[in-house]
């Protein structure tokens, strides 16, 4: 995204003319918006035949998060697993998650990075990710804040820098899930109804992880 502000608009130059001054300034821009320093302000400029016409600007990059429920898993049992965190995936979960994994690949939305909730069904739908996506599992880290009701500035600090092509991946648990893309798109956890299912990918596009600081861009249901 680019921030503008005139820059010295009307300073008279006695420099002769140049063809086509607006698409040499688009042009510039686009260097500019494709330069690595992010948040700087610069300024570009074209002379033209009277004046030279330019703009201050500041580049900021957006990240694309992808937010994913994890996979179909075992039934609740208090007997079998005496620790919700540890119910594994059924092979209906894994056979769903390959396919949609697969999806994203073929849609170009391979993550440059995953992050989990390090709860087993999590962690295990984020290896299938990796995997079908061929990332790798060795690019998925655990991240804690993702198995508790969602806290911005825990899952911003997990995210850490980005660059201006990043996906980052984001696994986790419903309601949880929910809460965190309520959070993004409106700025509270509870603003939006969203009915997310297992093996759900829902895409924000996003400058930072903060309050209503994102914009929907899709919404991929097995």
């Amino acid at each position: 995204m680019l921030e503008a502000r005139p820059s010295a608009l009307g300073t008279r130059h006695s420099a002769g003319p140049i063809d086509r001054p607006r698409k040499v300034l688009r042009q510039r821009i686009l260097e500019a918006a494709r330069s690595p320093s992010a948040g700087e302000w610069r300024s570009v400029g074209v002379i033209t035949p009277g004046a030279y016409i330019g703009l201050a600007l500041k580049v900021f990059y957006r990240m694309l998060l992808l937010l994913i429920r994890h996979a179909q898993a075992a039934q609740r049992d208090d007997g079998q697993f005496p620790d919700d965190s540890i119910r594994p995936l059924v092979p209906k979960g894994r056979k769903t998650q390959g396919r949609m994994s697969r999806r994203l690949r073929r849609l170009g939305l391979v993550p440059t990075s995953i992050l989990s909730s390090p709860w087993k069904r999590a962690w295990q739908t984020a290896g299938i990710l990796a995997r079908e996506t061929g990332l790798g599992k060795k690019q998925r880290t655990q991240c804690p804040a993702l198995a508790t009701e969602p806290r911005l500035e825990a899952i911003a600090e997990a995210v850490g820098a980005h660059g201006p092509d990043d996906i980052v991946a984001l696994v986790g648990h419903e309601p949880w899930m929910s809460e965190l893309a309520s959070q993004l798109l409106s700025g509270s956890p509870t603003r939006l109804a969203i009915d997310f299912p297992k093996s759900g990918v829902l895409g924000i596009e996003a400058e930072t992880v903060g309050a209503a600081s994102g914009r929907l861009k899709f919404f991929l249901v097995p």
